[in-house]
């Protein structure tokens, strides 16, 4: 009796699974009406880029991912445009109600 009420307390104080960097690369790319590959890919315009950022931002906080492993999931970019993509997102992008 006592092992199950353990491992009930156990399962009750585990921290929740981290989303998967996929599923919010797909999330974002969905409210931006963009394909993942958009997200992912190497094309540098406005449409791509605020949710990019966005994306790497939630992946960044959502995720138990290092900025480097981020980075590769996102078309194998540095870890520094990661960082930076993460920083534009708080700095500015949140703050003129961009997507």
């Amino acid at each position: 009796m006592k092992d199950h009420h353990e491992l009930f307390v156990r399962i009750m104080r585990r921290e929740p699974s981290p989303k998967p960097a996929r599923q919010i690369i797909a999330e974002v790319a969905e409210l931006a009406n963009l394909r993942p590959e958009d997200i992912t890919g190497p094309e540098k315009i406005r449409r791509y880029v605020i949710p990019r950022h966005y994306a790497m931002w939630r992946c960044c906080k959502e995720t138990k991912l290092s900025t480097t492993q981020i980075g590769r999931i996102f078309g194998g970019r540095d870890h520094t445009t990661v960082l930076h993509g993460k920083n534009r997102w708080e700095n500015h992008w949140s703050k003129e109600g961009s997507p």
